[in-house]
């Protein structure tokens, strides 16, 4: 898969904060490596670091609330979760309780 337009800054600047679920620092474009400071510029992540631990819990409960069947917690939950912090396999998950909500007898 090739990076488009969207995996650079506007300008040639760094890239987004969010690219493929990959973090990166919103100020130099360097990869994510769990600290608090960005390595290379040292700007501080975390604010960063706190969406995406807020994306995770929100994709857990999802996780929880689709197996317990409640399929418009698990909807939130995870439209939630991809608007804090996008993933492949939060996608996935907002996918998939749109489809259980949809094939779900009784409801339609």
């Amino acid at each position: 898969m090739t990076a488009g337009p969207e995996a650079a800054g506007a300008g040639g600047g760094p890239a987004p904060a969010r690219t493929e679920g990959a973090l990166r620092c919103p100020v130099c474009g360097a990869r994510f490596r769990a600290t608090a400071d960005c390595s290379r510029c040292g700007a501080d992540l975390r604010p960063l670091m706190a969406l995406a631990a807020s994306a995770w819990r929100a994709r857990r409960g999802a996780r929880v609330a689709l197996r317990a069947g409640d399929l418009t917690r698990a909807e939130e939950g995870a439209a939630e979760a991809e608007r804090l912090h996008s993933t492949r396999s939060g996608r996935r998950l907002a996918l998939l309780a749109a489809w259980y909500a949809l094939a779900a007898p009784g409801d339609g």
